[in-house]
């Protein structure tokens, strides 16, 4: 069985403070092996979702800036928190190729 990361609500704010600085951040109601912490930036503003690797289990932190419908995703590295490019692109290489087929 694989092991899902561990998302403290202090790293989902630092990820989430890199986008918006000074939002209040709420942890959802979820299972123990999921973590999904939310801000926004008012009613109709920009909602971001940083959540750990409980859908994919791809090893990294998921992170999502949504906006009216359209979401922009982004991944980062658990232990240093630096982005993954690799991943993002492999991300959207693989919905291409969904979308194709």
């Amino acid at each position: 069985m694989y092991k899902t990361l561990k998302l403290t609500k202090k790293t989902a704010a630092e990820l989430i403070g890199r986008i918006c600085p000074r939002l209040n951040i709420s942890k959802d109601n979820t299972p123990p092996d999921v973590a999904i912490f939310r801000a926004s930036t008012g009613p109709d503003g920009l909602e971001i979702i940083c959540e750990n690797d409980w859908y994919d289990h791809n090893g990294r932190i998921n992170l999502r800036i949504c906006d009216s419908g359209y979401s922009l995703v982004r991944y980062y590295h658990p232990e240093t928190l630096e982005r993954d490019f690799a991943a993002e692109e492999f991300e959207r290489s693989s919905e291409a190729l969904e979308a194709a087929i």
